[in-house]
């Protein structure tokens, strides 16, 4: 009597087992078994291939260099097209409503000023005023992200892009939060409401000014990295901030209720308890550590 016989056919080799018999079963077992410990020892010798140094060559008779290349994934292209954005929106504003835009640049008493002071018209109005808030807070907090990206790479690596370009705006509106909320509050304090309305627009008039000049910039640096337009944006930030000191002293001196040594006073509380708020904050949420 003729047994059937059962080929199994793996790559060409051909193994020919009884059919029925339990040696069919326990040799296709063993068949899988011996592929699982193959694909194993596969994945072993590639572990131990990867944890070889990233240098070589390739085609070692042709002594041909192999150089290990890190993809990073580039934002410089998409940030570049938001500044644009912007800027294409600050365009169409300065070319439809340009006497809304030199009225809030204009300074106090100055001919603009005279010129639209009973044009209903040339009223800012809150569109504009978000607008251009929103502009200087992108620009600022994109400026402030290069820096950072640049200067305190080691720092910067521990968060992800996300997380940095939504704690940077958020930290620079607490900023301007608790300032405006201690201007107020000085100004009811001391009965110089005025002297406080006066203070916040010439800070929002350097705020615009410095956004101006921020956007083609950030352009550059997106573009062209060099350190040098690095320290071109920090002096223009130092210079507007020494500016708005310089408005703050001469409105309270221009008052006869403030002395300029109460005005030296509000301005290093006006500059240094936001400062320690917001430092406090990140200590808090572990975003920077402070050590006494």
């Amino acid at each position: 009597m003729t047994t059937p016989l059962l080929n199994i056919d793996s790559i060409s080799n051909y193994v020919v087992l009884p059919t029925g018999s339990d040696t069919v079963v326990q040799s296709v077992f063993l068949s899988g078994q011996t592929r699982i410990d193959t694909s194993i020892d596969t994945v072993k010798a590639v572990a131990s291939i990867c944890q070889q140094p990233a240098s070589g060559h390739f085609l070692q008779q042709g002594s041909i260099p192999i150089d290990i290349v890190n993809r990073v994934d580039n934002l410089s292209g998409w940030l570049t097209i938001g500044v644009l954005l912007l800027t294409f929106v600050l365009t169409l504003v300065w070319y439809f409503f340009p006497e809304r835009v030199l009225r809030l640049l204009s300074r106090e008493g100055s001919k603009h000023k005279t010129k639209y002071e009973d044009n209903q018209f040339a009223k800012p109005g809150i569109i504009l005023y978000f607008l251009l808030g929103i502009t200087f807070i992108v620009s600022t907090s994109l400026f402030i992200y290069l820096l950072a990206e640049r200067f305190f790479s080691d720092v910067v690596s521990g968060y992800t892009f996300e997380q940095i370009i939504v704690a940077i705006p958020v930290l620079i509106l607490l900023y301007f939060l608790l300032r405006f909320l201690i201007i107020f509050s000085t100004g009811l304090l001391f009965n110089t409401q005025d002297l406080a309305a006066k203070q916040v627009r010439a800070a929002f008039r350097a705020d615009l000014i410095q956004s101006f000049f921020l956007l083609p910039l950030l352009f550059v640096l997106l573009n062209i990295p060099f350190t040098v337009f690095y320290f071109a944006g920090i002096v223009l930030l130092m210079i507007i901030i020494v500016y708005k000191w310089g408005l703050t002293l001469y409105i309270g001196a221009k008052s006869l209720k403030i002395s300029l040594y109460h005005n030296i006073l509000y301005l290093c509380a006006l500059e240094i308890v936001p400062v320690i708020i917001l430092l406090k904050l990140m200590e808090n949420y572990g975003l920077v550590f402070i050590t006494s």
